[in-house]
């Protein structure tokens, strides 16, 4: 899993155990330790951050696509709109939305934060992020 991140932008892919998914998190500030409670980010945002995260749960579990949360092979790039964006997230932001995605045979959950109701500006460059994100599968 690799992202494009835009000038400015703290970013890293980590795995805290192999029990763990592969983590890809990409934001506007930096960012807590792998691992780390997700709230501590949401204290340091202003109106303007965006913080992103990706989790890989590798191949898709048995079933999964029967609820109507998850998008088999969905159409790409990947892109969220204003009308996706909702209020108040756990973890103390103020606003985002969330993606269920299998791409390539692998399972992913995006996960969008923002620290307001993002302007079209902020939802052009999470856009033009999703747009750099590739994913391939674990060899075998």
């Amino acid at each position: 899993m690799t992202i494009a991140l835009p000038t400015g932008w703290h970013g890293r892919v980590y795995r805290i155990s192999p029990q763990h998914a592969i983590t890809l998190q990409a934001a506007t500030v930096p960012l807590p330790a792998p691992g780390e409670d997700q709230s501590r980010i949401a204290a340091r945002m202003k109106p303007a951050d965006t913080y992103v995260v990706i989790d890989d749960i590798g191949p898709p579990p048995p079933g999964l696509g029967r609820e109507p949360v998850w998008h088999l092979d969905p159409k790409l790039p990947l892109t969220i709109s204003d009308a996706d964006v909702e209020g108040a997230w756990k973890g103390g932001f103020p606003s985002g939305t969330a993606l269920a995605v299998v791409i390539n045979e692998t399972a992913l959950m995006i996960r969008i934060r923002f620290g307001s109701h993002p302007g079209e500006g902020e939802i052009d460059t999470v856009n033009a992020l999703l747009a750099t994100l590739s994913v391939a599968p674990l060899p075998t």
